[in-house]
């Protein structure tokens, strides 16, 4: 179970309080399974991801990967997400957009196919 600490994030009472409210504990979720992944391809230990994980979900309540898609480049940058975790993300969430993208051409141009 991935947790936070206190100041994880950064100096901020009101993330301090959502540290305190959650007592460090990281929602399961889409976000969070989805970015705990990413850590393990890009070699992160789990207290390395922690706070990424919970700046995303417990703070932001980005819980599901769509929520990702909403997140602009001046979030990553206020959030202090690590570049090479956000260019992680942001090729995942290309990858799977153009997945569906081409499900949604496959099933409209071929509407009865099983």
């Amino acid at each position: 179970q991935l947790t936070a600490s206190l100041g994880a994030v950064g100096p901020n009472l009101i993330f301090d309080h959502c540290v305190q409210v959650s007592q460090g504990k990281i929602k399961e979720c889409e976000t969070s399974e989805f970015v705990r992944k990413i850590g393990d391809e890009l070699a992160r230990e789990s207290p390395e991801m922690a706070p990424v994980i919970h700046r995303l979900v417990t703070i932001n309540w980005l819980e599901e990967i769509d929520d990702l898609e909403l997140v602009q480049d001046r979030h990553w940058t206020e959030w202090q997400i690590p570049e090479r975790v956000v260019l992680k993300i942001k090729s995942k969430l290309l990858e799977r957009t153009e997945g569906q993208v081409s499900e949604w051409i496959g099933r409209a141009c071929n509407p009865f196919a099983a």
